[in-house]
């Protein structure tokens, strides 16, 4: 049973009920691990001493050896925020906000309340210790032992602040997984380098977060990107720390569980469920990973895994397109997998080039550039420095997502038809029909992203409305009925009546509320014409259509052909969660009866 049922079943009532009195044990007797000296974990990954020297003197060396200064310095880029660094750092602390929690059980911890916690991101993020993985590279490129110290000094104060099963920083067993596996990459690097009896107490706490995510899986909570990535970071901790207790069961369990979701998840196209591109990228990087520790710890996975993964990268593949920059659809909330930093709508850059490495597919763009942050030091120095793979430049449908990629000359439209995922569409946004124009590298027409979860509730809503998006809005109505910052109710329905990919021809509706409206779609190599079509019930009504332009404008283009009088209105776009800068929106108003219809034409000199 998927847990967007609101019926709780006697499976989850009694899986639930064995949970908390587990959880409430080790609360009182956390898990320990028996008294030996430390060791390193198997080798399943490449050798980081092995991979720094292949990148030495590479633009990424460069990049991380700046980033470490800046953290060593105390401002780290987190989000779409720039975070002073205190020394030592207050774990569970919003550094942007104030708020500190103290160390109650986690459980009772209401993480989504923001007067009370602060912004729970801000928190989580600093806490998956991504940052301390930049420090552990700049020391393999330099061998500088300031960064070994810096590291030292801030996982002893982890420990200290943060007993198992207490504080904020436990109320995830996501965010437990991303600082596992964080703790995972630092111990493979750096060996026997770091002080003995920091890396004793530091198995001690990782085995605590394996036994914590074993009995903390989120079956029931969130079966979607949640139970994946935990799930994978399990199997990781049991496959290189066999010596732990429960090694084997978590191996087996965590092997088990995500090779069911690449099928729950991903759908037969290759599309992430939750019907967000930003999702989609982490959720191919969590699967591969699991894909080459899985290959390198000598297990065979299971017929049709390698070929959804394959499917994955490409929709990736045609979702970048040709300027290789991924298109906001849902929710971006700036994670990643590994290294989240950068430019975020280049992140599927290496993720793809990771996967063209891993599956043999040499018509994905794979340069030394997309490789360094992610693929070298998943698969070693043997990965080549570049491939003959070129952009996507073609037009692709994906019927399961409702997304087409149309492409025409330099022309490529991203059109998500239905823009709901799974369940109660926690991280999609209610634009069915919206479309992403780029022209070669340019952006034309945007989404001006997500910006907040809950620092912001009226800002969460803003971003995520229909009129942050390039389509039309009926009534000053959304496409469905928030509810809260994480679900939709009364979701649309939609549908694509003729698609002709070699013609870049696409007619697809959405329904909601008693409205219809027909969006007609044709990209030639010289414009891009879209007709819009409203129907409903009688009387009269007030009708919106949207298009969100990249950059602050005073006048409408000369090249967004209208059929009627627009204004441009001063609107926000943010590139990642936490960042905003201005942008504009021209809306062209229509007020009266129904059928009503709308004609855009859009041709760039």
């Amino acid at each position: 049973m998927r847990a967007n049922s609101r019926v709780r079943s006697s499976a989850e009532i009694h899986f639930r009920l064995q949970q908390e009195v587990f959880n409430f044990f080790h609360f009182l007797a956390p898990p320990s691990l028996p008294d030996r000296d430390p060791v390193s974990p198997r080798p399943l990954w490449p050798s980081g001493s092995t991979v720094a020297a292949k990148l030495a003197g590479s633009p990424f060396a460069g990049q991380v050896l700046a980033l470490a200064r800046q953290i060593d310095n105390g401002c780290l880029p987190l989000l779409g925020y720039q975070l002073q660094l205190p020394r030592p750092i207050p774990w569970r602390q919003d550094l942007m906000h104030g708020q500190q929690t103290g160390l109650h059980w986690f459980r009772r911890l209401p993480y989504l309340n923001f007067s009370q916690v602060g912004d729970h991101k801000v928190i989580w993020e600093l806490n998956r210790h991504q940052h301390l993985m930049v420090l552990v590279q700049a020391w393999l490129f330099d061998q500088d032992p300031r960064w070994l110290q810096s590291i030292a000094s801030q996982l002893d104060s982890w420990l200290v602040e943060n007993p198992y099963g207490r504080g904020i920083n436990w109320t995830s067993a996501l965010e437990v997984a991303f600082r596992a596996l964080s703790w995972l990459w630092i111990l493979h690097w750096t060996g026997e380098a770091l002080p003995k009896a920091l890396r004793r107490r530091l198995l001690e706490s990782l085995h605590g977060h394996g036994v914590y995510l074993e009995r903390n899986l989120s079956y029931y909570f969130s079966p979607n990107t949640h139970l994946m990535g935990e799930a994978v970071v399990l199997y990781c901790l049991g496959a290189l720390f066999p010596h732990f207790p429960r090694a084997a069961h978590w191996e087996s369990l965590g092997a088990q569980v995500t090779e069911a979701e690449i099928g729950n998840q991903v759908r037969d196209d290759g599309s992430h469920f939750e019907q967000s591109s930003s999702y989609h990228v982490y959720s191919t990087d969590f699967f591969l990973l699991y894909a080459i520790t899985a290959q390198a710890a000598g297990r065979s996975l299971p017929a049709g895994y390698l070929s959804r993964l394959r499917a994955m990268g490409r929709y990736l593949h045609a979702l970048l397109g040709p300027g290789e920059r991924i298109p906001l659809l849902g929710d971006d909330d700036g994670g990643r997998l590994f290294y989240p930093y950068g430019e975020r709508d280049t992140f599927g850059r290496a993720s793809l080039a990771a996967c063209a490495l891993f599956l043999d597919e040499p018509a994905w763009p794979c340069g030394e550039e997309a490789i360094s942050p992610g693929a070298a030091w998943w698969l070693g120095p043997v990965a080549p420095s570049g491939s003959a793979g070129r952009p996507s430049r073609e037009s692709r449908w994906f019927p399961d997502a409702g997304v087409a990629c149309l492409a025409q000359g330099e022309w490529q439209a991203v059109v998500d038809t239905r823009a709901f995922g799974f369940g109660g569409a926690g991280h999609s946004h209610a634009g069915a029909l919206s479309l992403v124009l780029r022209r070669g590298e340019r952006e034309v027409l945007i989404d001006p992203g997500t910006f907040t979860y809950i620092a912001d509730l009226a800002a969460r809503d803003r971003f995520r409305s229909t009129a942050a998006h390039n389509t039309v809005g009926i009534n000053g109505l959304d496409q469905a009925t928030p509810m809260g910052p994480f679900r939709w109710s009364d979701k649309p329905s939609s549908k694509v009546s003729a698609i002709d990919l070699a013609a870049g021809t696409l007619t697809a509706s959405v329904a909601y509320r008693g409205f219809i409206h027909t969006r007609h779609i044709a990209i030639t190599a010289e414009k891009v014409t879209v007709i819009d079509e409203v129907t409903g019930p009688p009387g009269e009504h007030r009708l919106e259509l949207y298009w969100h332009l990249p950059d602050p404008v005073t006048a409408i283009p000369p090249w967004l052909g209208l059929d009627g009088a627009g204004e441009v209105r001063p609107w926000k776009r943010s590139r990642c969660l936490g960042g905003a800068e201005p942008s504009a929106v021209v809306v062209v108003s229509r007020n009266g009866p129904l059928p009503a219809r709308f004609v855009t034409a859009i041709a760039l000199d």
